[in-house]
């Protein structure tokens, strides 16, 4: 299976709509959610090879990034 950026965006378009969708039910609690996505095309391969700790960890920092400018919006 080979997802492209425009499969992920459907994907997270369809999540954060759950997620809206609960918000306007729920009153005492609302969710919220950060992501972050790499594709391995991203990583420069060392001998032909890309280690997926990094796509891993660009992603991850993609995630920490979005959360972080989450929380500086709500302040």
């Amino acid at each position: 299976f080979q997802a492209d950026e425009a499969y992920y965006k459907v994907a997270i378009k369809k999540y954060y709509e759950i997620l809206e969708r609960y918000n306007r039910q729920e009153e005492s609690f609302q969710f919220s959610a950060s992501y972050g996505y790499a594709d391995m095309e991203e990583i420069q391969p060392v001998d032909g090879v890309v280690d997926s700790r990094k796509v891993y960890a660009l992603a991850d920092n993609r995630m920490y990034e979005m959360k972080s400018q989450n929380k500086d919006a709500r302040h």
